[in-house]
């Protein structure tokens, strides 16, 4: 089943980028994306959490598809997670 992305869903910024949260059927599962993906491919020009969540709202539906296509490719981390990097990008 594909992942739906809710409109407004929380997102939290991290040190290490932004978590938020998608869902398969009744399954949540969990996503982020790297600062260094936002950095590299979103316009983040600073290590500020509230720049990382400027630039992921700017950025929210090419991240969402890149965190769909790993998630429907199997490409997951060991806990299960959709985790994007700037190599995905």
């Amino acid at each position: 089943m594909p992942l739906t992305f809710f409109p407004n869903a929380p997102a939290a910024p991290t040190d290490g980028g932004v978590n938020f949260t998608a869902q398969d059927g009744r399954k949540f599962v969990r996503c982020r994306v790297s600062c260094e993906a936002l950095q590299d491919h979103c316009g983040l020009s600073s290590d500020q959490r509230a720049a990382a969540r400027k630039a992921f709202d700017y950025n929210l539906m090419r991240i969402q598809q890149v965190a769909a296509r790993k998630y429907a490719d199997g490409q997951l981390e060991p806990d299960g997670s959709v985790l994007v990097k700037t190599s995905d990008m």
